[in-house]
């Protein structure tokens, strides 16, 4: 038997779920129409008359779709379980986890902050690659000091020229991993 993935069990179709915004969107139609319907037996004119039976129709539209998704977002919170404790516990990366390659591309805009995310990650068995397109010496001088600082982590991947652009640069790096 196939296990359900979380987003089935959360977003599956539910006849209480229908049953529940059905009731409340005719209880909204049997409250509200009235009292918009009421403006029908005045000495408006035919379009205005339209206007008045356009505008309920587009309301009662407009509570049934509000009224589905509210009753979605309630009934989602009402079926979702807390996570257990056993995956919430804090584990070490044991050496069978796989080796995972970040790659940061840039072209004279080198943001160390952004770099600093990939190498602060908590997991642990991963390498930082910086791909370097840069053609102001400002910025390859900035890479440069950057990954001397964390040469455990990060290395510097530079080409000559830049054909294909952005795409180009990581399938240059993707071949030198």
């Amino acid at each position: 038997m196939k296990s359900k993935n979380s987003f089935n069990l959360i977003f599956s179709k539910n006849p209480r779920m229908f049953s529940v915004m059905l009731c409340l969107w005719f209880w909204t139609v049997l409250y509200f129409n009235p009292r918009i319907l009421a403006l029908l037996w005045g000495p408006e004119n035919i379009p205005a008359k339209f206007a008045i039976i356009s505008f309920t129709l587009l309301l009662d539209l407009f509570w049934c779709y509000a009224l589905y998704h509210v009753v979605m977002i309630g009934f989602a919170y009402l079926k979702t379980t807390p996570v257990p404790e056993t995956l919430l516990k804090d584990e070490k990366v044991s050496a069978k986890t796989p080796s995972v390659a970040l790659l940061y591309t840039t072209y004279n805009d080198f943001q160390e902050k952004a770099v600093l995310s990939c190498v602060n990650q908590e997991y642990d068995n991963f390498h930082a690659f910086i791909l370097d397109d840069s053609t102001e010496e400002d910025y390859k001088n900035r890479i440069d000091e950057f990954s001397a600082r964390y040469k455990e982590k990060v290395s510097v991947i530079r080409r000559e020229g830049r054909s294909g652009y952005k795409a180009g640069n990581i399938n240059n790096a993707l071949k030198q991993i």
